[in-house]
């Protein structure tokens, strides 16, 4: 799950002084296979971001932030994953604060009638441990409206953290480009705002 927020003060048109900040994380556990060891839980890893930039917000379909000043927290609030020094924080730590910055573009668009995309790339660089090493999280979702009740929803989901080791099928250990594809079928009911007319 996942919730964001943006505090912007307008400069000129389209250009906003901006604050921004997230919260993600799972919401139940996650296993590499069924009978093996947990590899992830509600708040390991749990991520918060603070940025102050500048956000150019041409339309609702998109918009781009630059911020120089960005904080990314990462939280492991499991002592097993946390004594394994999971999710890029130090062996039996909770907590990695890092400092850099932020960049951050959203583009949706009505691909045809009923059929919606929305894509996000955001990147991240840590001052104080190797810059050059970017950290990149993008998403596409499209969703599919069934009827006026059902939709069906397609993500895909590219993340990489150079400061997260993942061992491969051969026991390789290093940082590693990871991708997520999800199906799922919803259930949606739009409230509509009726008025009084007199």
């Amino acid at each position: 799950m996942e919730f964001a927020t943006n505090l912007g003060y307008k400069l000129k048109e389209h250009y906003f002084l901006s604050l921004l900040g997230s919260f993600r994380t799972q919401f139940i556990e996650g296993y590499n296979e069924l009978g093996s060891p947990l590899t992830s839980t509600f708040m390991a890893p749990g991520y918060v971001n603070l940025s102050l930039g500048i956000d150019y917000y041409p339309n609702d379909n998109f918009s781009v932030f630059l911020s120089p000043v960005a904080s990314k927290m990462t939280f492991v609030n499991d002592q097993v994953l946390s004594d394994a020094g999971s999710f890029g924080v130090d062996p039996r730590k909770r907590f990695r604060g890092d400092f850099g910055a932020y960049f951050k573009m959203k583009y949706n668009k009505e691909i045809v009638k009923n059929i919606e995309m929305k894509s996000k790339l955001e990147l991240f660089s840590n001052y104080l441990n190797n810059p050059q090493n970017i950290d990149v999280n993008a998403e596409v979702l499209i969703t599919f409206k069934v009827n006026s009740w059902f939709s069906e929803s397609l993500i895909w989901n590219l993340l990489y953290d150079d400061d997260i080791d993942i061992t491969d099928s051969n026991g390789n250990i290093g940082p590693r480009t990871q991708f997520k594809s999800v199906v799922g079928l919803g259930v949606s009911y739009t409230m509509k705002n009726y008025t009084d007319k007199k």
